[in-house]
């Protein structure tokens, strides 16, 4: 076995154990023992072979959703949001104080609308984000009104909008990319076609570490693809789960 494939198995395993804890799945009714957890290597049989603690068999196969190469914009969004909430959170108390005071008020916040050719390249990103915190805070009193912009040029669009969660500031592309649509479902529609030499129940699992799956456009991207493919398939539960701070997923 090649130490990537090694690598690979690993990964799998780590991530279906933390999938098998998730309260949906045993709220299901699949209170998988995780002693009984079989990582499987061959061709025609899906990656897992587990038992519930009632002695119930089952199959799973996982699959990763992964977005497209036309997409390093959006995960250079992605990248700029998580420097811009570290470096807000690295700021010395007065200064974190006076840039809440003076732009996070009635549950507004900045968003920072970007176009493609206004993203900084990676190594340049933290200077990019630390720029922008001196300019909002140097900057004179605004009035904060919903949708009124703060400054534009070629590159950027600062607006008020309603704030994302606990953020002051957050990151949109400035061009609407249709995100749902930029899921490369390649690897996905070769786990729907698959056959497998398995008579136990077998289950799909579509996940992702990089992106929030909870985004209901993106889920409702992945249901039309597995509906479509409902009478090929050979799985008889497909799940979406969304890796991060807090696991959830659901059945398709």
């Amino acid at each position: 076995m090649t130490n990537n494939l090694f690598r690979q198995n690993q990964e799998e395993l780590l991530i279906f154990e933390r999938f098998a804890h998730c309260e949906v799945v045993t709220g299901a009714g699949y209170n998988i023992d995780l002693e009984s957890v079989k990582k499987e290597t061959s061709f025609k049989h899906p990656d897992i072979y587990c038992r519930t603690y009632d002695g119930h068999e089952l199959a799973f196969e996982l699959v990763e959703a992964k977005y497209g190469k036309q997409t390093g914009f959006l995960v250079a969004l992605d990248r700029l949001q998580r420097v811009c909430d570290e470096e807000i959170n690295k700021l010395e108390g007065d200064k974190r104080k006076i840039l809440k005071a003076k732009y996070d008020q009635n549950n507004i916040g900045i968003t920072i609308q970007i176009q493609p050719n206004g993203v900084p390249s990676k190594n340049k990103s933290t200077k990019y984000i630390r720029n922008l915190i001196s300019t909002l805070l140097s900057m004179s009193s605004v009035k904060i009104n919903s949708g009124s912009c703060i400054f534009s040029d070629r590159f950027c669009t600062l607006i008020f909008r309603k704030k994302t969660g606990d953020r002051l500031i957050s990151f949109s592309s400035a061009i609407h990319t249709p995100l749902p649509e930029s899921i490369c479902l390649n690897a996905i529609n070769s786990k729907l076609a698959k056959e497998y030499d398995v008579q136990c129940d077998r289950h799909l699992i579509v996940y992702s570490e990089q992106w929030d799956l909870s985004d209901n456009h993106i889920r409702d991207y992945i249901y039309a693809k597995v509906n479509t493919e409902c009478s090929k398939h050979q799985f008889s539960v497909v799940w979406i789960y969304s890796i991060g701070k807090y696991d959830n997923c659901w059945i398709v």
